[in-house]
């Protein structure tokens, strides 16, 4: 599949391409995503790139198994689809994940749904212990929740049915069971050991995880995903835009609550936004001055050179003064930091956010539900 993609980068095939990005394809494994200009042309020039590896490789496209995507009120649907051979679809699955352009409805989960019940119904809940389905819930349910949650938000409806389904296969072996009182609340079930629970992470504990390693991802890799994420949004501490993607907004909901755990490390390459991130000793410019906005596509690095700032002189007095006293460590070192942690793990941000547990998970000290 090297070829595959040497071939589509190589010849006149017209990927997407917004501002300085650019992509063509995603591929992983035998799986592959094409992107592209909805041309008649781009179709012809993609058509020649596939026999030309047909021909050279003996591997043949399945057209039962693949399908196009087009935006909404798309004209010329059957035109492209015919130069192409392929049937258009609402939506696609990629790496075992529903993609579309339209929200996701329930029952586009029913496949993960179906999955968590077969798991949990049969022998495993007749055979194991309270504490074998303890852990037979950890290292299969979750982690299927969890491979779903990088790609999708689970609507609330999907998440009431795993709660409700673990909690009768735990306590009774029998996702089928009714009429059957839960001594223990499902919450409570989720807090960590410390706190009188027995430590399963909860739905929004894995969804609090995923963000916050998306968030640290995003600042310390040069990725595809970084790319197009901070170009299009520019920050996750920036004010909500109301057009902004569900997946978009789950993220930046979670980087202001753990706004306190991050350490904003400047090196010669942060890519952090000039106005909206808190690099500036622990503030915002836009919030130390507010002028500062009319830089709002400016990032860090484009303000260093050779290690020191380079800061223009059309810049207000007080603003360079707050930058200048801002230091520049190696460019080695990671830019965003987890509470000094340089290397941190999907566990530690679960672990983070359990600690949480009192106000996010159920009732606080004043009786009143957590808001997050």
């Amino acid at each position: 599949m090297d070829a595959f993609s040497s071939l589509i980068d190589h010849l006149p095939f017209v990927g997407i391409t917004y501002g300085n990005f650019k992509i063509s394809h995603l591929l992983y494994a035998d799986d592959l995503l094409v992107f592209g200009e909805a041309s008649l042309n781009n179709c012809r020039h993609l058509k020649h790139i596939i026999n030309r590896f047909s021909n050279a490789s003996g591997l043949h496209m399945n057209l039962d198994k693949n399908s196009i995507m087009l935006p909404k009120h798309f004209v010329n649907v059957d035109m492209i689809c015919r130069a192409l051979s392929l049937v258009p679809k609402d939506i696609t699955i990629y790496l075992g994940i529903p993609i579309s352009f339209k929200r996701l409805k329930i029952s586009d989960f029913s496949p993960l749904m179906e999955e968590i019940t077969k798991k949990l119904s049969g022998w495993n809940a007749n055979l194991l212990s309270l504490a074998g389905r303890l852990q037979y819930l950890k290292f299969t349910m979750l982690n299927s929740i969890a491979y779903w949650i990088r790609g999708a938000i689970l609507p609330k409806a999907v998440m009431k049915f795993f709660r409700k389904t673990a909690s009768k296969f735990l306590f009774f072996g029998d996702i089928s069971a009714t009429n059957k009182l839960h001594l223990v609340a499902w919450d409570t079930v989720c807090k960590p050991k410390d706190k009188g629970g027995l430590g399963i992470p909860s739905i929004l504990a894995l969804q609090y995880a995923f963000n916050c390693s998306l968030i640290n991802r995003i600042y310390t890799r040069k990725t595809p995903l970084a790319d197009w994420l901070l170009m299009i949004y520019l920050s996750h501490w920036k004010p909500l835009d109301t057009k902004a993607s569900k997946m978009w907004k789950s993220i930046c909901l979670t980087a202001h609550s753990s706004k306190a755990n991050w350490i904003f490390n400047i090196t010669p390459s942060s890519q952090f936004s000039f106005v909206w991130d808190y690099w500036c000793n622990n503030n915002r410019i836009v919030d130390l001055h507010p002028n500062g906005i009319n830089f709002a596509k400016h990032v860090v690095s484009n303000l260093i050179a050779d290690g020191v700032w380079q800061l223009p002189f059309d810049r207000p007095t007080d603003l360079v003064n707050s930058i200048i006293n801002v230091s520049i460590t190696d460019s080695q070192a990671p830019c965003l930091i987890w509470n000094s942690n340089q290397k941190a793990k999907f566990s530690d941000f679960v672990k983070e956010f359990s600690s949480l547990c009192p106000f996010v998970l159920g009732l606080d000290m004043f009786g009143t539900k957590g808001t997050f």
